[in-house]
């Protein structure tokens, strides 16, 4: 348990798959990626019911890098075009993780409803208590 970096230290995960070689059952080694980010520590926060403008992503995991900052993109053109600004920090909610599959709201809060226009998507964010941290830098290895 002592392995573990502080919360707030600077992260680096380097991810590794392997498979094994089909001749002779040796593992070998397909790609490494390193990914950096410094978190924030931890705070726990009361958030207010709030009106979201949001697009609900269910990709595969390979894709989260091509697929988010676009999706993010359309939403802030669209609450744009109607005069709206974003009212709080953009946002991503997961909703299900499988092995391959990430499923996931990605949304910024508004101070009015959306109208659903394409992919974007009117949502209320209901009252909860929350634990909330911010990453600092980039996780692209």
């Amino acid at each position: 348990m002592g392995d573990h970096p502080p919360l707030g230290a600077l992260i680096q995960k380097w991810v590794k798959a392997r498979i094994a070689d089909k001749d002779n059952g040796n593992p070998r080694l397909l790609f490494q990626k390193q990914e950096i980010c410094r978190l924030d520590t931890p705070q726990i926060i009361d958030l207010d019911l709030q009106l979201a403008a949001i697009i609900r992503l269910t990709i595969p995991r390979s894709e989260i890098q091509s697929v988010k900052g676009p999706a993010i993109g359309e939403i802030l053109a669209t609450i744009a075009a109607r005069g709206l600004a974003p009212a709080g920090p953009i946002f991503s909610h997961p909703l299900g993780m499988a092995p391959a599959i990430f499923d996931f709201e990605v949304g910024v809060p508004v101070a009015s409803p959306v109208t659903p226009t394409g992919r974007v998507q009117s949502e209320t964010l209901w009252a909860a208590k929350v634990a909330e941290t911010v990453c600092r830098g980039s996780t692209k290895g």
